[in-house]
């Protein structure tokens, strides 16, 4: 028997409905659905176990998540470390990373025939130093964002790749995104859409103080080295996929590679990158 592991995030308005119809199409092709405690209530018990989601992932042979794509991201982070695929439903806005929309959940048993591929994505991981010792490992799928702390100014960030120092950016900010995360946050930035099947890391300074400062591609077997500048007093932080900011300041680094695993999408679809760009992307 299949086992699905449930990742609903049911503060998203259709998310609650779109979770029942996705349990009562995988309960008819005889696939078991695991929910975690926290949510399991609002299910019938008849149709769902309970499982911590820790120990849903490790015993599922698919993961889906229904939400946007915070939603989505979080589940593909989540089982990453177990190479556990991910087939995102969207009950959010544009979704850019669900393979399925609320209305299409006929396509479900395409999961039991085997009858989908697999979407690789490229992640980055961030570690953050001090006086040399690692502090703490983030993973981001789309992207981490460097930007002020409290203070309503510019920062002052330096920039390295390797033992080369690119620039000091003073801006709002600097992104470092994904291929994934290129249409995202970057987008917005005025960064490049890459497509995801490429594996690069994008540099993309938010509102810099220039008129010559452009995103930076960089490739994927680059390190980058992120720092507030030595000799300016100021606050600064970064955020991984929209996660609590992190502290930057003082003595303090962060150095971003490539992560070595990957998350994996399931595509029931056979929709291309830039058909989908186009849906979600309409003006």
């Amino acid at each position: 028997m299949k086992t699905v592991a449930l990742m609903p995030n049911l503060t998203r308005k259709n998310a609650y409905p779109t979770s029942v119809g996705i349990i009562k199409e995988l309960n008819k092709l005889g696939v078991a659905v695991l929910v975690d405690p926290a949510v399991a209530d609002r299910f019938d018990s008849s149709r769902v176990d309970c499982a911590e989601m820790t120990d849903a992932i490790r015993e599922c042979d698919f993961v889906i998540a229904v939400g946007g794509d915070g939603s989505i991201i979080r589940a593909a982070k989540a089982a990453a470390p177990q190479r556990k695929p991910v087939l995102g439903v969207n009950a959010g806005n544009m979704a850019f990373m669900a393979g399925l929309e609320a209305n299409e959940l006929q396509y479900l048993h395409k999961l039991t025939e085997g009858n989908y591929s697999l979407d690789r994505r490229m992640m980055l991981k961030v570690g953050l130093y001090e006086d040399h010792d690692l502090i703490r490992t983030d993973l981001c799928l789309n992207d981490v964002v460097f930007a002020r702390g409290s203070e309503i100014k510019l920062t002052e960030l330096d920039v390295y790749c390797e033992n080369s120092f690119i620039d000091r950016y003073r801006a709002d900010g600097v992104i470092f995104s994904t291929p994934t995360g290129s249409t995202a946050y970057s987008l917005a930035a005025g960064g490049p859409i890459v497509q995801p099947t490429l594996e690069s890391i994008m540099l993309t300074p938010i509102c810099p103080h220039s008129l010559s400062c452009r995103s930076v591609i960089f490739g994927k077997e680059n390190r980058l080295i992120v720092q507030c500048a030595p000799d300016v007093r100021q606050q600064a932080c970064y955020s991984c996929d929209g996660e609590p900011a992190i502290e930057l300041s003082g003595k303090r680094c962060a150095k971003i590679t490539t992560a070595d695993m990957t998350a994996d999408f399931i595509r029931i679809k056979n929709t291309r990158f830039w058909d989908v760009l186009k849906e979600k992307i309409k003006t």
